[in-house]
């Protein structure tokens, strides 16, 4: 379950448990994911540089996953290596 007290998507998981599971993947491999949701499996890609698809058939959600990995992707480092 997602630690956010206001989910922003029934089924939503926690990016962190989603990180770990990128990590699993080899580095490199593009990751989809069919039903995006809120885009926390997005987030985790970009967190870990990987590439990522999402689909989403909901058009509210579509627009949350969207801004989900636009907020993930200005808090990666301009220069070097990203943190882990």
């Amino acid at each position: 379950m997602s630690r956010r007290r206001h989910k922003l998507h029934p089924a939503e998981k926690p990016v962190e448990v989603l990180q770990r599971w990128v990590q699993l993947i080899t580095p490199g491999r593009l990751i989809v994911d069919p039903f995006m949701g809120s885009g926390s499996t997005l987030v985790a890609c970009v967190l870990e540089g990987y590439p990522g698809i999402g689909i989403e058939m909901d058009a509210h959600y579509f627009q949350v996953a969207c801004h989900e990995v636009e907020e993930a992707l200005q808090q990666l480092p301009l220069f070097g290596e990203r943190e882990r």
